[in-house]
């Protein structure tokens, strides 16, 4: 059987005869109540069409009786050509093509050529509109990826940040960027995603192999990004907040005689009508107060009956203790930090100058019968909060001026006098206001941590930040970073160690409790 046009069933070699198309086999009863079921099942509700295709059966039959119907296969590609998409994949003889050229209608299920034509609109949707589908549907799938590969690199980055922490001042900007913010990020981007890849799935745009193919790898991809952020919450959740120990008895202490409790709170205010309530709530047995306002009253606090405590002042630590306080010194850490919200360049007689929060370090040492050469020593660190110098060195150099300090000791009974050797003397409990966030690499330069331990380390748990205590654009009481911290010798017992928050000034407090090791 030769091939025939699809638009009007003759032979595709005709010379625009139109008698050329008389040479088609007649069809059936069969084949006409075929071809009815073809044209209902095609055009569907269409009211014109479906008349068109009524007069056109009917015609049909009274030429199949004459001996002049269509063949079924040329009728069923004559009404393919008319898909809803559009599109046709079929040939035309050469009348049609000039027909088609000249005139702007669409022959609908005509009869023999010699017959009047029945023309209608086309009720096909435009190109333009399959295109408008088609590159919305790109564009949405291209915002799936991006949010997805985003997501990959933003735990990418922050993972290399955990294991390099801040060995380099670029790497430093990386770490300190708190763990919660990060994977909510992470979060975001996938349910982006996903809606992305939902609202592509509702166009009407047809998918090739090539579409599905595509699609698969981008699900797999957004699994393992999901798999990597479930990781990364169990990470954080057991092993950075140890949350496992809240279903864990509390630790006690194995002779309570032996038990020693220390808060620290540093106010860094220059404000003296800042309330300090808070410090008559506590109950520690060492009080030490950071950077406190020299106005403050502070006897009254120390007079208070129910904590009676001691005093003792060495600006810009205020010491509150029951034990005896024996000797203590302070020294400079020579350290070249800007001091916050303060100007560079002082104005007046020491014009031309610049300031800087050099950093401090003392050493106080209490009378504490019982203890390790019946001693008990704390040192208490003041760093710089200048951002923008490698933490690094700044942890080296404290190093190096805490081994090197020649100064001079105080006493509370005795005149000073110069240290016989030099460096501070071992530390049972090291904190303060380090400036360097929990578990940097930088800490280690400064702390040996086969002697001491960190006291979240060994007895925190849950999210523990210090600073800042209050956003104070959005009256928010999240802290992000926790860069006030206590390492304690390992000779001692950690019990317990949290967070507290004063109510007031920029620092939340940290309280500890420890079980003093056995005496030598």
């Amino acid at each position: 059987m030769s091939d025939r046009c699809a638009s009007c069933a003759r032979s595709i070699n005709c010379r625009n005869d139109a008698d050329s198309s008389l040479n088609a086999p007649s069809s059936t009863k069969r084949g006409e109540r075929k071809y009815s079921s073809i044209v209902l099942r095609v055009l569907g509700d269409d009211s014109d069409a479906l008349g068109h295709a009524i007069d056109d059966r009917e015609r049909s039959s009274r030429e199949a009786a004459s001996g002049v119907g269509r063949d079924l296969s040329a009728i069923t590609n004559r009404v393919s050509t008319f898909r809803p998409d559009g599109r046709s994949g079929y040939k035309h003889c050469g009348c049609c093509r000039k027909s088609a050229e000249t005139t702007p209608t669409i022959r609908v299920l005509t009869g023999h050529p010699s017959t009047r034509d029945s023309q209608a609109p086309a009720v096909f949707p435009h190109e333009s509109s399959i295109f408008r589908v088609t590159l919305s549907r790109r564009i949405l799938v291209f915002l799936s990826w991006l949010a997805t590969i985003c997501a990959l690199l933003a735990l990418g980055v922050w993972v290399f940040g955990r294991i390099v922490t801040d060995r380099w001042v670029f790497s430093q900007w990386i770490f300190w960027t708190p763990t919660p913010a990060v994977l909510l990020g992470v979060l975001g981007l996938l349910m982006t995603s996903h809606l992305g890849s939902f609202a592509a799935s509702r166009t009407s745009a047809k998918h090739n192999q090539k579409d599905k193919q595509s699609k698969r790898v981008f699900k797999r991809v957004r699994t393992v990004a999901w798999f990597c952020l479930l990781l990364a919450v169990f990470w954080l959740i057991f092993l950075d907040w140890h949350s496992h120990r809240r279903l864990l008895p509390s630790p006690k202490a194995h002779d309570e005689t032996k038990m020693l409790s220390i808060a620290y709170w540093n106010m860094a205010t220059n404000r003296d009508d800042i309330p300090v309530d808070f410090l008559l709530t506590l109950d520690e047995d060492i009080v030490i107060v950071a950077n406190g306002h020299s106005r403050v009253n502070w006897n009254a606090i120390a007079n208070n009956t129910k904590q009676n405590w001691t005093l003792t002042r060495m600006w810009p630590f205020t010491i509150f203790s029951r034990v005896p306080l024996n000797e203590w010194a302070l020294t400079q850490l020579h350290l070249r930090g800007k001091l916050p919200n303060v100007p560079h360049e002082i104005i007046g007689p020491r014009a031309n100058q610049t300031t800087y929060d050099v950093g401090l370090a003392a050493f106080f040492e209490f009378d504490l019968p019982g203890a390790r050469d019946d001693t008990f020593t704390v040192w208490i660190l003041d760093l710089p909060s200048d951002v923008s110098l490698s933490k690094r060195q700044i942890a080296q150099q404290t190093r190096e001026e805490i081994d090197t300090f020649a100064g001079v000791i105080r006493s509370g009974t005795s005149p000073r006098k110069p240290i016989e050797t030099p460096g501070f003397p071992e530390a049972d409990i090291i904190l303060g206001d380090f400036n360097i966030p929990r578990a940097s690499g930088s800490l280690s330069a400064m702390i040996d941590h086969k002697t001491y331990v960190g006291a979240y380390e060994s007895a925190g748990m849950g999210p523990c930040a210090t600073f800042p205590r209050v956003w104070s654009k959005f009256n928010l009481t999240i802290p992000l970073v926790h860069i006030d911290q206590m390492f304690v010798n390992r000779a001692h017992r950690v019990l317990r160690y949290r967070v507290e928050d004063p109510g007031t000034a920029r620092h939340w407090a940290q309280r500890l409790v420890i079980e003093r090791a056995e005496s030598n």
